[in-house]
């Protein structure tokens, strides 16, 4: 774990850097970050419902919801019973996180080599 004292480096470190953007880059940087926490918030998720007789399952997107939220509702009952289960699709979340920092990143530099 830190202590204290790298903690506060690694603040001031970020801090400097935040202060050495320009102002272009900054926003950027501040609407990728809140891009982040609503992707966190309002996750992808996908339903698998399967059929233990066959041996098969099938996985269906149910789009996004709250993190917390159950997307099944009063049903869940009825849902695990008939071998239905709600994840999180981590594949298209870490998909969309690689896609908006990774086109920020391009952007701040774009904007760092423009002015």
């Amino acid at each position: 774990m830190m202590s204290e004292n790298q903690l506060d480096q690694r603040k001031a470190q970020f801090l400097n850097w935040e202060r050495s953007l320009g102002a272009q880059q900054q926003l950027v940087f501040r609407i990728a970050a809140a891009i982040d926490v609503l992707m966190l918030l309002w996750v992808p998720k996908v339903a698998t419902v399967s059929n233990p007789l066959l041996g098969v399952s099938e996985s269906h997107s149910i789009g996004r919801s709250f993190i917390f939220s159950n997307p099944m509702g009063d049903g869940a009952g009825f849902a695990a019973f008939a071998g239905m289960s709600v994840h999180i699709d981590l594949l298209m979340l870490i998909f969309q996180f690689v896609l908006v920092n990774g086109a920020a990143v391009f952007l701040m530099k774009y904007l760092k080599n423009k002015s």
